[in-house]
């Protein structure tokens, strides 16, 4: 199991759809297709059902989507309590070029800006 692929299933969730999924992470409907049938095959259960209408995830991929989201959560968490210790420590009011594109790519991030004040 990799990041990205609890990353797409969230899109796909939200996006019911692999295409506007794929659009929004920039990456093709295919990487994204193809890494969600590797997961699926990882945990011997289908997670998307495609059709015509779109994609939308099965009991058992809404229920791997809510583990995503607690890692999600829990990592946007981590990072933020040591964001906040480093700008403590060093009185520095710059964000890495690493955490803005991290900003830019998962809008799930924006909750971190919460924390900031």
């Amino acid at each position: 199991m990799r990041i990205e692929q609890l990353d797409y299933l969230l899109a796909i969730k939200h996006y019911k759809s692999m295409t506007a999924a794929g659009e929004n992470l920039h990456v093709s409907q295919q990487a994204i297709s193809v890494a969600i049938k590797q997961l699926e095959e990882e945990l011997h259960t289908p997670l998307v059902e495609r059709t015509p209408k779109g994609s939308f995830l099965t009991t058992a991929g809404q229920e791997v989507a809510a583990y995503a989201t607690d890692i999600f959560d829990r990592w946007d968490n981590l990072v933020a309590k040591y964001i906040q210790l480093s700008f403590k420590q060093s009185n520095c009011h710059e964000i890495s070029l690493y955490m803005l594109a991290n900003f830019l790519i998962n809008p799930d991030l924006t909750k971190l800006t919460s924390s900031f004040k």
